[in-house]
């Protein structure tokens, strides 16, 4: 058994150190903090609120001495007033309510400290629904009480203890294809985004696995001409050498850029997209531009002349061809 040390000299160590938050802490234990911070002693617990439950721990901004109280130990108001104060701020869907949150709505003001973060997890058993009955949109969810899907924020939390990071493996585990993990339980939906995005709760895929990517929609990407430019000066001959550079089969090129599509056919469908033989190899802003021709002058100008009456006409019709034309040189 190891011999920790005692909890008031463990306490006073830590807090010597000046850690702002549990996250530095943890980050101090991996030996991931890159500040000058003498090494994690073996005397101080990583678990410090379960080696020293019965010897004075109270919480962990006590034991860092940060100040910070739990959301557990906060005082909210009541469900009704809550949901009266947040109804004010008329948000309309959960993105809304994130981005308020996180201070990210300014001229809606602070969230205060009686308003939680995550009402489903406060108000659970003291008067949640759901997410449209909190903000007052008037949608009506099925992942609240009474359905078998867990609400969104439980069903984050299991998904992202998993430690999936791609969609595509997230829908081969739904299908149970991943033999290294637990399979899908009924309140999972396999399909989280037709699930909850109907009823405001869904934000994307980086928020459900918690890798904090974002869909290539919501990227920001060079215009069609910027990114061919840069295609062209890969060398790159088709959409195969493409997607092999993509892989990093060509550790001889540069990789690509965030800035870049991985897949420019769809992002730029609508923008001009030629192909992938023009995109690679020919600069668009160097292309002989096309010529329109607009009236009819122009488009006849353009038809070749024809020396004689068409074909399978009678004798006569050849006759009168050639009299007119007779009769248009001499100006008659």
């Amino acid at each position: 058994m190891e011999q920790y040390w005692e909890f008031e000299d463990a306490r006073e160590f830590v807090q010597s150190l000046g850690f702002q938050n549990v996250a530095e802490f943890r980050l101090w234990i991996g030996g991931q903090l890159k500040e000058d911070l003498p090494s994690f002693p073996k005397g101080i617990p990583q678990n410090p609120h379960q080696v020293y439950q019965n010897e004075g721990f109270i919480s962990m901004s006590d034991f860092l001495g940060t100040g910070t109280v739990a959301n557990y130990n906060r005082e909210f108001l009541p469900y009704p007033l809550a949901r009266e104060f947040v109804q004010r701020l008329k948000l309309k869907t959960g993105a809304e309510w994130n981005s308020y949150c996180a201070g990210d709505m300014p001229w809606k003001g602070k969230r205060p400290d009686f308003i939680p973060s995550n009402p489903q997890i406060t108000y659970i058993r003291k008067g949640w629904s759901h997410l449209g009955d909190w903000l007052g949109n008037g949608r009506k969810s099925n992942c609240g009480p009474g359905s078998r899907m867990w609400p969104y924020e439980a069903a984050r939390r299991y998904i992202q203890s998993l430690g999936i990071k791609r969609q595509v493996d997230y829908y081969a585990w739904a299908q149970g294809k991943n033999p290294n993990l637990p399979p899908r339980p009924d309140y999972i939906p396999s399909q989280p985004q037709a699930t909850y995005e109907k009823y405001d709760d869904w934000i994307d895929w980086g928020h459900w696995l918690g890798t904090g990517s974002k869909a290539n929609h919501r990227k920001d990407f060079v215009s069609l001409s910027e990114a061919n430019e840069f295609a062209v000066q890969l060398g790159l001959k088709n959409k195969l050498e493409w997607e092999a550079w993509i892989r990093g089969e060509f550790p001889d090129l540069p990789q690509k850029p965030h800035y870049i599509p991985s897949n420019p056919d769809r992002t730029y469908r609508n923008d001009g997209w030629l192909g992938f033989v023009d995109f690679l190899t020919i600069l668009l802003n160097q292309k002989r531009k096309k010529v329109f021709y607009s009236g009819k002058e122009d488009l006849v100008s353009l038809k070749p002349r024809r020396k004689y009456p068409r074909r399978g006409g009678s004798e006569e019709k050849r006759k009168a061809y050639w009299a007119a034309k007779k009769r248009k040189r001499l100006g008659e």
